[in-house]
């Protein structure tokens, strides 16, 4: 049986390309997770295992505990393969971290990925990997072994195919990266200035590494008005290891700059910001009339990183119906250059007809 392949072409610019063609420019692109540079390696690392064992098996816990993520790391460095696949939304921390360690990601069911999610991931290489080597792999329920032959097979080709995800992910997927690729299609290249905005309740993996890519790249130019406390290097790491996933990957990456945080109406009414940031819309829009009682829809960011691919007919995130009058579904996408991580046909049919 032949599997369905993915376009090798289709690119995020040229997915970008597409999307323009069926809404316009400027108005919903894809945006995937991203991963700090640091944390990517430079060569394949010596392989001793088969599989990366740090994973979730069915509803057990992770093995690797609060303050091992280094730990967490190796073992995906030692392994051939990371299992990963669809969890609540097609994009997963899990590829990155796979990738980033040098490991090749063996991902059953990508070829099922809708078009415009995961854009920025080298998903026609992914789906080659499983080709070349699903018949040398053994799923079963959770757990993945590797049949012993492929360790004296050809180590060159897959040395290479190990250097390929590297780099791609070194060019696509860091937070610089990213972050960059926003700035450039709401265009504001150039910015300087940047006001986001996050609601900091709780990490949220896209909302967090975009902020991180922005701070890289603008430094105290980049105001997170709510301080997202867990992504700085003077938080501890026990504190952080109570966090969603023990804070590995997403937290204490960034020095504590001093910023000031301090009467931001008045500052968004002064129109002090290049550009205004909302990194999880469906989260921290309640400063998003007032906003755009000063800027233009072309210097607002709406970022989506829900795991739901429609913008029409889900239940969730919930919001009171106070906020549901203020601001109706509809209309959120009127208020900026809409990103969302998990896009697909019928979200721009929702988007033109909004």
């Amino acid at each position: 049986m032949t599997l369905p392949t993915i376009p090798s072409i289709l690119n995020h610019e040229a997915v970008c390309a597409e999307i323009e063609q069926w809404v316009g420019p400027r108005q919903i692109y894809p945006i995937s997770f991203s991963i700090p540079e640091q944390l990517i390696l430079n060569e394949p690392p010596e392989k001793k295992q088969s599989v990366g064992e740090g994973i979730s098996r069915s509803r057990q816990k992770y093995r690797f505990g609060p303050c091992e993520q280094q730990a967490y790391y190796k073992d995906y460095q030692r392994a051939y393969f990371g299992l990963t696949y669809k969890k609540g939304g097609w994009d997963c921390m899990r590829h990155l971290e796979i990738m980033a360690n040098g490991t090749l990601p063996f991902f059953p069911g990508i070829e099922d990925c809708p078009r415009f999610t995961m854009a920025h991931y080298p998903k026609a290489l992914i789906q080659k990997i499983y080709n070349d080597y699903a018949s040398a792999v053994t799923i079963d329920d959770y757990n993945l072994s590797l049949d012993p032959m492929l360790a004296r097979g050809p180590m060159e080709h897959y040395c290479q195919t190990v250097r390929e995800i590297l780099d791609h992910t070194l060019k696509n997927l860091t937070t610089v990266a990213m972050a960059q690729y926003v700035l450039d299609k709401a265009g504001h290249s150039q910015a300087k200035n940047v006001l986001y905005i996050s609601g900091a309740r709780k990490p949220d993996y896209l909302c967090d590494m975009l902020f991180h890519g922005i701070r890289s790249l603008l430094g105290g130019g980049c105001v997170d008005v709510e301080k997202i406390w867990w992504m700085y290097h003077n938080t501890s790491a026990e504190k952080v290891g109570q966090l969603y996933g023990h804070g590995f990957t997403y937290s204490r990456h960034l020095p504590d700059l001093d910023i000031n945080r301090n009467s931001i109406k008045q500052r968004i009414a002064k129109h002090e910001f290049d550009l205004v940031v909302f990194g999880s819309v469906h989260r921290c829009h309640e400063l998003l009339p007032h906003v755009r009682r000063y800027y233009e829809r072309d210097e607002v960011v709406l970022v989506d990183g829900e795991d739901h691919c429609r913008l029409v007919g889900y239940h969730r995130p919930k919001r009171s119906w106070l906020t549901a009058r203020k601001l109706p579904r509809g209309e959120i996408l009127k208020q900026g250059i809409y990103f969302k991580r998990e896009i697909d046909h019928a979200t721009l049919i929702s988007h033109r007809q909004a």
